[in-house]
Parts: C-alpha cells; sequence; structure tokens
C-alpha cells in the first residue's frame, strides 16, 4: 500500500510539476482544421486587488465602515469571478452587520443581499448544498420584506441549483413559474438561457437552440457582455451535438478571447475546458493535454472545484486513451480528493432541513393560495346562481306566456290553412264546374246554330228551288231536291254532341258524377234502372237529363257541404224520373230565395213539361225529385 502510495504522489508531483511549467506562458491551442487558438495558465490569480480598497476596509474601525469597505471588494470582485474573494469579503460583510447596534432598520434587507451574494458564488465554485442553503436563508428574508423583484431573483438562482443537481423537475416548474409572473425582461432571458441548458442536456437541440438564441441577440443588444458570452458558450455545444466541429470550435475561441479581454476568469475556464475535450475528440492528444492541464491549472487559482472536477475527468480519459494508466491513476485519486473536498465542505444537514422547510411553506402558501380561490369560486358560484335564478324566473314566466302565444297562434294557423284548403278546393271545383258548364252551353249554343242555318237557310233555299222545279215539270230533279231537303231536315232536328250519339248513356253520366266521388270528402252513388230503356230515349232528352244533374251537382258543390250524393234514374210508363238527394245542411226553402241554379232548373223543365218536388230542410240534407215525359220530347218542325 506504502509503494502504491508513493506511486500516486510521484504521478501527481509530475503533473504539477508540468503545470508549474506552463504558469505565465501563452501555448499554442493546437488546431481543429487549420483554426489556431492561444490559451492562457495563470501562475497567480489575474486580477489585483487595489491597494485603496484594502486600505479602507484594513482601515475601518466602526462596523459600518467595515460592512461598507467588504461591499465595495465584493462589487470589485465578482465580475471576474474570484469566488474565494468573493466569499471571503461576504462573509466579512455578515460578521459586520450582527456587530451594529442597534440593528440597522434595513437588516434584514441587508443579510438577504449578503446570502444571495454567498449562494450564487457557491454555486459557481460547484458546492450546490452551502448554495441551496443561501438560497433558502436569502428568500425567507425576502418574503419578510414582501420585495417581489428580489424573490424572483433568488427563486431564479434557486432553480438554477436544482438544475445542477439533477433536480429538472423541480428548476422547470419555478422557470415557468416566473416566466409567468416576471415583469422583468433581463429575468426572463435568463431563465430562456437555462432552459436552453436543460433542453440541451435533454438532447432536444432544437428548443435548446430557440431559446439560447433568443436569451444571445437580448443580451447582445442590452450590452450584456458576461451574459452574451455564456449563451454563445452553449450554443457552441448545440453546434458540436450537430456534427458542426469547426462552428463550435470558433464560438469556444471567441468566448475564451472576449473573456480573458473582459477578464471573465470563469468563462475563461469553461471555454479552455470545452476546446480541450474538443481536441481530445479529435485525437489531438497533445494538445489536449496542454489545453485541460491549464484549464486545471486555473481553475486550482480560481478555487472552483466543479472546474476543478470536470478537467480532472477529461484527463483522466486522455491518459486511458493513449493507455498511460499510472498518470491515469494518478489523475482519479486527485479527482476523489476534490470529491472529498467538495463533501466535507457542504453542510448537507443543515441544508437538508432548510430545504424541507422552504417547500413545506411553499406547499402552505399553494394550499393557502388553493383554499382563497376555492372560497372566491364559492362566492362567484353563489352569485352567479342568484343571478341566474333572478334573471331564470322571470325569463320561464315570459317563456310560458310566448309558449301559449304559440299554442294559439299554431291553432290558429291550423284552423286558417285548414279554411284556405276548403276554399282553394271550392274555387277549384267551382272552376272545373264552371269551365264544364261553359263548354256544354257553347257546344249547345253551337249546335243551335248550326241547325237553325241548316233548317232555314238551306232548308228554306232548298223548298223554294223544289216549287220552281214543280213548275217547269222536272220531276227527277225535284225528287233528288226533296231527298236533300229531307237529309238537311232531319240533320237539323238530330245535330247532338258526338258522345250522346252512343247508346251508353248511363255510362256518360257515372263518368261524370265520377269526377266528384272524392274519396274521404264526398260519396256518389248512382243507380240506374232500365238502362236498355235508358239509353234509347230521344237525344234530345239525354242532354236536358245530363244538364239537369250537371245544375244539381254545381248547386251541392257550392252549397250543400254534403258527405254523401244519391243519383237515382228510371223509366216507367213513358215517364224519366230523376231522383237527387245528399246529406248536406239543407236550406228552408220558404225563407230562401230561389239561386241561379234553382231558376234555371224550373226553366229548362218548363221548356221539357217537366215537374220538379223539392224536399229540404235545414241540416237535414235535400231530396229533389224531377219527372220528365218520354213521347214529349220527339222535336218536330
Amino acid at each position: 500500500m506504502q509503494d502504491m502510495n508513493s506511486i500516486v504522489s510521484s504521478h501527481f508531483s509530475k503533473l504539477l510539476v508540468v503545470a508549474a511549467n506552463l504558469l505565465l506562458y501563452l501555448v499554442p491551442a493546437s488546431h481543429v482544421n487549420g483554426q489556431q487558438g492561444l490559451y492562457t495558465a495563470y501562475g497567480s490569480y489575474p486580477v489585483k486587488t487595489p491597494d485603496t480598497l484594502l486600505a479602507t476596509y484594513q482601515n475601518a474601525k466602526r462596523p459600518q465602515d467595515r460592512l461598507r469597505a467588504a461591499e465595495q471588494l465584493v462589487t470589485f470582485h465578482q465580475p471576474y469571478g474570484a469566488s474565494d474573494s468573493v466569499i471571503y469579503y461576504a462573509k466579512a460583510m455578515e460578521a459586520a452587520l450582527s456587530e451594529i447596534t442597534p440593528p440597522p432598520p434595513d437588516r434584514d434587507h441587508q443579510l438577504m443581499h449578503i446570502n444571495h451574494i454567498l449562494a450564487e458564488t457557491f454555486q459557481k465554485k460547484g458546492l450546490y448544498y452551502e448554495a441551496l442553503g443561501n438560497y433558502l436563508n436569502a428568500i425567507q428574508l425576502a418574503e419578510k420584506t414582501r420585495e417581489r423583484t428580489a424573490i424572483d431573483s433568488l427563486e431564479f438562482g434557486l432553480a438554477n441549483v436544482y438544475s445542477l443537481r439533477g433536480q429538472t423537475a423541480n428548476a422547470l416548474d419555478i422557470y415557468q413559474t416566473l416566466v409567468r409572473t416576471s415583469n422583468n425582461p433581463y429575468l426572463v432571458h435568463q431563465i430562456r438561457k437555462e432552459l436552453g441548458k436543460i433542453y440541451l442536456a435533454q438532447q432536444k437541440a432544437g428548443a435548446a437552440k430557440n431559446e439560447l438564441d433568443t436569451a444571445y441577440h437580448y443580451f447582445l443588444k442590452e450590452s450584456r457582455p458576461k451574459e452574451t458570452l455564456e449563451s454563445q458558450l452553449y450554443l457552441g455545444d448545440i453546434a458540436l451535438v450537430e456534427n458542426r466541429e469547426d462552428e463550435a470550435f470558433d464560438r469556444y475561441n471567441d468566448v475564451k478571447d472576449k473573456a480573458y479581454k473582459h477578464q471573465f476568469i470563469d468563462l475563461y475556464v469553461m471555454a479552455g475546458q470545452r476546446i480541450g475535450d474538443l481536441l481530445l475528440h479529435k485525437k489531438d492528444y497533445e494538445g489536449a493535454q496542454m489545453m485541460l492541464g491549464m484549464t486545471y491549472t486555473n481553475a486550482i487559482q480560481l478555487e472552483d472545484l466543479e472546474s476543478q472536477q470536470k478537467a480532472l475527468r477529461s484527463l483522466q480519459s486522455l491518459y486511458i486513451q493513449i493507455r498511460d494508466y499510472e498518470n491515469a491513476y494518478a489523475i482519479s485519486t486527485q479527482y476523489r480528493m476534490v470529491s472529498d473536498e467538495i463533501t466535507a465542505l457542504q453542510n448537507q444537514r443543515e441544508v437538508n432541513e432548510l430545504e424541507a422547510k422552504y417547500q413545506t411553506a411553499q406547499k402552505e402558501k399553494e394550499l393557502l393560495k388553493q383554499q382563497q380561490e376555492v372560497e372566491k369560486q364559492k362566492s362567484a358560484k353563489v352569485f352567479l346562481l342568484v343571478g341566474f335564478l333572478a334573471v331564470l324566473i322571470p325569463l320561464i314566466a315570459l317563456m310560458y306566456v310566448y309558449y301559449q302565444k304559440l299554442q294559439a297562434q299554431s291553432a290558429l294557423n291550423q284552423s286558417m290553412e285548414r279554411l284556405n284548403k276548403q276554399r282553394i278546393t271550392t274555387l277549384m271545383k267551382e272552376n272545373e264546374l264552371e269551365l264544364l258548364k261553359a263548354n256544354m252551353d257553347g257546344q249547345e249554343a253551337e249546335r243551335e246554330r248550326i241547325a237553325r242555318e241548316l233548317h232555314d237557310s238551306i232548308g228554306g233555299n232548298l223548298a223554294a228551288i223544289k216549287l220552281q222545279l214543280s213548275s217547269s215539270g222536272s220531276l227527277h230533279i225535284v225528287r233528288q231536291v226533296d231527298d236533300t231537303y229531307q237529309q238537311v231536315r232531319d240533320l237539323a232536328h238530330h245535330l247532338i254532341p258526338p258522345k250522346f250519339s252512343k247508346d251508353d248513356f248511363t255510362e256518360l253520366i257515372a263518368q261524370y258524377l265520377k269526377n266528384f266521388d272524392i274519396s274521404g270528402k264526398t260519396t256518389v252513388s248512382f243507380q240506374a234502372f232500365q238502362k236498355d230503356t235508358l239509353n234509347t230515349i230521344p237525344s234530345d232528352l239525354k242532354v236536358e237529363i245530363y244538364k239537369i244533374i250537371q245544375e244539381l251537382m254545381t248547386n251541392t258543390a257550392k252549397h250543400a257541404d254534403a258527405s254523401r250524393v244519391e243519383v237515382q234514374i228510371m223509366v216507367l210508363d213513358n215517364e224519366l224520373q230523376l231522383i237527387f238527394e245528399d246529406n248536406g245542411k239543407g236550406f228552408s226553402a220558404d225563407e230562401t230565395t230561389p239561386g241561379i241554379g234553382l231558376r234555371n232548373l224550373h226553366d229548362r223543365l218548363q221548356r221539357c213539361q217537366g215537374t220538379l218536388e223539392l224536399n229540404t230542410t235545414p241540416g237535414r240534407g235535400t231530396v229533389i225529385d224531377i219527372t220528365l215525359p218520354i213521347k214529349t220530347q220527339q222535336h218536330v218542325v
């Protein structure tokens, strides 16, 4: 075991000698695809504290003066990443503040500020438990003073520590809440930078690039060089992940040069670490060894334990790749020593208690907020319910009244619709009957005109011709003229519509009545007795009977409102009897003035020497009995 320790000690001494020989020199950082870069290993801390600040602090007698002087020294060292100096003077501030009696009114605010400084510095050194404890203390003090801006900044730092410790879910919860609630654009873009780093770790290169690009351009526009360079550093990481090694090297090298110019030593170390890893990836072992060795030396000078760990891990990997196992083992031993130092410096138990208190307080606040929200929602629901009922009850009443009106209107509309349909049906029937009647009357008038022309004009001329021929003794011609005259006379007497020249007179009546037989409205029945005799009665009488039936059906359709009509025709002892009966509304024959229809019937029967008997009562229908002599219908000229 002693021999092994000797070997480890020997190799570690060699490594320190190599690192020491490189101090204060500029050495080539090798090249990637022909690109050159330089990296400096500092032999001592490169930033010298101004003597005036040190003198002011050392000569301060009162605690108030020491507090102000220590704060000035903290402010000087913070931008350069001088972690140990910042921690030393921040604790000096804390000690001076505790000595002031009576305590100043803004004591909690100043103590919160000191804890914030310590938290950020411990975070940079990789002492996450210490950083977490100081953030939690600072948040408690900020909540006392109700400083919303300070609380947001401290919770952002707390989320950063969670992210570095691998507690990504906790970090994202805080980041997302701050983005929603904060009105500070600088803080929002700081969060976007951190979100980019998380997405990069989750291999979400597209989302990471979007966040980091946005943050980079904001910081560049606002002239914040350190934040700009840090964003650019991680954009280089994205380029490396996407296999754009030349772009990654250019970005790292640019950050390295500008960080050196501004004396941002912590960023300078971070850029050097990435360049060394990239050279190692390219198997440029000589360049990687020099770069990582100087990075480790600078990290020691800064007392940045996390950066020391990273450099040692990379060096160990390098020695393993070149099969230098002795140096690899020496590096691993040093790595364990740094890890042990980090563990020793962290007060985990106290921090765990603070974290538990913080999380409990957060849960209590969230619970209280939820209870308040529930109560608010209950009150809102009650108010809405009362308002809804206040509107609903009159609305229901109005809807009921409106419904009643709709029902009445609907009934009225249905009644009007039925009435309109009845009117339309009646008008259609009336028009149909009028057209049929007009057609029959026209035919009758035309027949009468032709018959008169044949009988009077042509017949008279033929009679005159016959008399003249008789006096001249032309018997043969006289007979021919006499025959012609007889034919014209017969034609005039027998001129009737073509349909009545057939023998199916009863069938013609049945077809006509069938037009009025409408299902569900009017049923018409027709009976004819001694059909053969009826079909052979004189044609003139057929025409009159047909027209009488037309007149009766027309009157019934117009006025009776009947659902049943019965028509009977019979021949008995050279008389034709027509019985017409309906179940319509009837009328009072004594009180009712005969209309045109009844007068037409009486006129027609008078010409035909017929008789009519009327039997009707209001509400009980109508019966009409018509008798016509058959023999008297022989038309003689």
